[in-house]
């Protein structure tokens, strides 16, 4: 019992010898330092450069009258400096040119060899290969999902939900398509080969539909 006591009494003492030295701890601190053969923090990839050029907008006030392009719509050159390792095709790198679209709004896209046809939700934009847009038309149908181009037909196709379009871009004027297949379910997407056109549906059970753009010659 004594002996316990004894232990008791050492480690009492020992505590408060402890708390003591701790009142007349002396703090010091230095500078953090980082090692650099720890810690390698990466160079900036990307560099944005903005060319001067004339031509920072579709449309500016020295535009046209006629212009029929949305004042909201502009264009821009960009130059990217990226490591040719980050990418297996270094070409693909670089934009040659960024056109901004109307904000709020969701757009598809389909080219040909001479022109690009940006959708929005109730316009169609007309782009040459320069990036001027050369005609514009609002329409009504809403709901357009996707586009294509048909070079058989020498046309753009539009889909929306239910019903299938056709566009001639010299004189921009929708065609309804007139289908023989009964479906509810509605259309999603759209692709064309050279002599068919693909239609996927969205919803339970979907499938994929092929169109034969050729003239049949069967009786």
């Amino acid at each position: 019992e004594n002996d316990y006591l004894h232990w008791i009494k050492q480690t009492i003492q020992s505590i408060e010898q402890n708390l003591d030295d701790l009142k007349n701890f002396q703090y010091k601190f230095a500078p953090l330092e980082i090692d650099s053969s720890i810690v390698r923090l990466p160079s900036s990839i990307i560099y944005i450069k903005h060319p001067a050029s004339p031509m920072n907008d579709l449309v500016s006030p020295r535009s046209s009258p006629n212009n029929s392009v949305s004042p909201e719509m502009q264009v821009h050159s960009y130059c990217f400096s990226l490591s040719p390792r980050n990418s297996l095709y270094p070409w693909l790198i670089s934009p040659k040119r960024i056109i901004k679209l109307p904000s709020d709004n969701w757009y598809s896209l389909a080219t040909n060899q001479t022109h690009i046809l940006v959708i929005g939700k109730s316009t169609l934009y007309l782009i040459n290969q320069h990036f001027k847009s050369v005609n514009q038309k609002s329409f009504s149908q809403e709901g357009i999902k996707d586009i294509c181009w048909s070079k058989i037909l020498n046309r753009f196709i539009l889909i929306s939900p239910k019903e299938i379009f056709t566009l001639d871009e010299k004189r921009m004027i929708l065609d309804q398509c007139q289908l023989y297949f009964n479906s509810n379910i509605p259309w999603e997407r759209r692709i064309c080969s050279e002599t068919s056109l693909f239609s996927s549906t969205f919803g339970q059970n979907p499938f994929i539909v092929e169109f034969n753009l050729c003239p049949s010659n069967s009786f």
